[in-house]
């Protein structure tokens, strides 16, 4: 299976922008509980830097979301004949 990394990012990167505006957080916020700026908050959301594992972990946690969550909403786009255009990197998720 291959997985378009760039894809990949963003849809990830929207489901956690949709996320945050749902518990009413805003970018700073975020990345005040992740002791990362809020600019690193928006190139997540925006799919422009990857997330490590432990990253979009600590996200889903402060989210209040699992990571059946994430991939009932992300994955759902790719289980419909879209994954032959993704690749995929052993080190990150995205």
């Amino acid at each position: 299976m291959n997985i378009n990394n760039d894809s990949l990012r963003k849809d990830i990167g929207n489901f956690i922008k949709n996320a945050r505006k749902d518990k009413s957080l805003t970018g700073t916020q975020l990345g005040g509980l992740l002791n990362v700026s809020q600019q690193q908050i928006s190139r997540y959301e925006r799919g422009k830097t990857s997330l490590s594992i432990d990253s979009l972990s600590a996200i889903l946690t402060i989210l209040e979301k699992d990571w059946s969550d994430l991939f009932q909403k992300v994955m759902v786009n790719y289980s419909n004949g879209k994954t032959d255009e993704y690749s995929i990197n052993n080190d990150l998720i995205i």
